[in-house]
């Protein structure tokens, strides 16, 4: 997964996070054991993310442990905990989007301004060709503009 692939697969981590969050809420401790291989599966796919991404899936696993050992309180004090750190790549996310987006619409101004230039050479280019295609057009028509016929210099020299 590249650098770019784990802000597509974060919707995925949020839910891990809802999950977790319930299980923590209805005081839950069964199937928290699959919800924390869960999580190890997901921190492994998630290579390539921020080291907050990270946190956020150790502290849910560290959530599913305390589940496992009933300690409610503190469970749910890592669940808002994870929830903050959410919050907090939510927004790392937005603004690393808002600046992929800025990146992106300055190439394409750059694109714009070069295909300007070139569609305005093509035109001027265009426009020449055409004056000079009317003026051969004008000299082949025009009958004073056809060449004189002279005689060779060869049958000028008189006898």
């Amino acid at each position: 997964m590249g650098t770019a692939d784990w802000a597509a697969e974060w919707p995925r981590c949020l839910l891990l996070l809802e999950l977790a969050a319930h299980y923590a809420e209805s005081g839950r401790s069964q199937g928290c054991a699959r919800l924390k291989d869960r999580l190890e599966e997901w921190r492994r796919r998630m290579e390539e993310a921020p080291p907050s991404v990270h946190a956020l899936l150790s502290e849910l696993c560290y959530v599913c442990w305390l589940l496992g050992r009933g300690n409610l309180a503190m469970a749910r004090h890592h669940v808002a905990e994870a929830q903050r750190k959410a919050e907090e790549i939510g927004c790392l996310l937005r603004r690393w989007q808002r600046e992929e987006t800025r990146r992106d619409a300055s190439i394409l101004r750059r694109q714009s301004r070069q295909l300007r230039l070139q569609s305005r050479d093509l035109q001027e280019r265009s426009d020449l060709l055409l004056v000079q295609s009317a003026t051969l057009r004008h000299r082949l028509v025009s009958p004073w503009a056809a060449p004189t016929q002279e005689a060779p210099d060869s049958e000028l020299v008189l006898a």
